[in-house]
């Protein structure tokens, strides 16, 4: 059922939308209460037009009026030094500073997301097993059933902290500043 169209959404599948972990019928309810009664003259995308170009073309023909990509918006709209809802660890900031340039794989699953132990458990692995080092940002509350990391065995975590760091929250630009640059930008969900 989750690899399904929604109809109503497509080309998004159930388990594409930001409300996984609900009842489908009850997603179904929320989405008919935010989407638009009538439809709208055009829609404006937070991407670019080479990362997507199969899903905007794909929703361009399904919605029949012009989809026009705006993004990335967070690079050229100023805004404070934090507008995250969470405290931000900006400790982050000196352990990239120590690391070779370019050599960090940063993973974050954004402020939407929620992952289930298991797979949660299956990416800490990943990072441990990866010989590289890593910045992996969990917000809490994000892996379902659990405060923050405390399932992860501790033989892991020791594991992991001897070549990453694991916070709840990271300032995003800094850390992908042109002086802070990732190897590999990987961020999961929205």
């Amino acid at each position: 059922m989750l690899q399904e169209i929604v109809t109503e959404l497509h080309p998004l599948r159930y388990k594409d939308l930001p409300f996984y972990g609900l009842p489908i019928k009850q997603t179904l309810e929320t989405i008919n209460m935010i989407m638009p009664k009538i439809p709208p003259s055009a829609y404006l995308w937070n991407t670019l037009e080479f990362l997507e170009p199969s899903a905007l073309t794909q929703i361009r023909d399904h919605y029949q009026v012009p989809v026009f990509t705006v993004g990335p918006l967070h690079k050229i709209i100023p805004t404070p030094s934090s507008t995250s809802f969470l405290e931000e660890d900006t400790s982050c900031i000196s352990w990239l500073d120590k690391q070779a340039p370019k050599s960090v794989l940063y993973v974050s699953l954004g402020s939407i997301a929620n992952m289930d132990e298991k797979v949660s458990t299956e990416m800490a692995c990943g990072l441990a097993n990866s010989n590289q080092p890593f910045l992996w940002v969990v917000r809490p509350g994000s892996i379902k059933g659990f405060e923050w990391i405390e399932f992860l065995p501790e033989g892991l975590v020791s594991e992991m902290k001897a070549r990453g760091l694991i916070v709840k929250w990271a300032p995003q630009k800094e850390v992908s500043h042109p002086q802070n640059p990732p190897a590999e930008y990987h961020r999961l969900g929205a």
